[in-house]
């Protein structure tokens, strides 16, 4: 799956603030596939403002992650609970498609 740098900020959205191990685990490791590094933040001159986040959008990469069934299946899950919940905002409504759209 490619992932913007915005999407890859977004990645917690996902996130269950807590759950049993397992899902904590699986949380662990889609948050190292994703996290940005050092190099990336000071390449791509990221700053916090107040609650946002700003970056040079133009030096930003996408990033091609390859997830496991396990981490799909998981992060479908997710955006399902979101939807249920009624919780998807436009602004996490193009990566919320992204995951549901992706095949296991």
């Amino acid at each position: 799956m490619k992932l913007t740098v915005k999407e890859r900020l977004m990645f917690n959205t996902f996130y269950p603030r807590s759950g049993s191990i397992a899902e904590q685990q699986l949380v662990r490791a889609i948050d190292n596939k994703i996290v940005l590094s050092q190099e990336e933040v000071e390449e791509i001159n990221l700053k916090s403002i107040g609650q946002n986040l700003k970056w040079d959008k133009e030096k930003g990469k996408d990033l091609d992650v390859m997830f496991t069934n396990e981490e799909y299946k998981f992060l479908r899950l997710q955006v399902e609970k979101l939807d249920k919940e009624n919780r998807v905002t436009l602004e996490i409504l193009d990566l919320c498609l992204k995951v549901k759209g992706v095949k296991e």
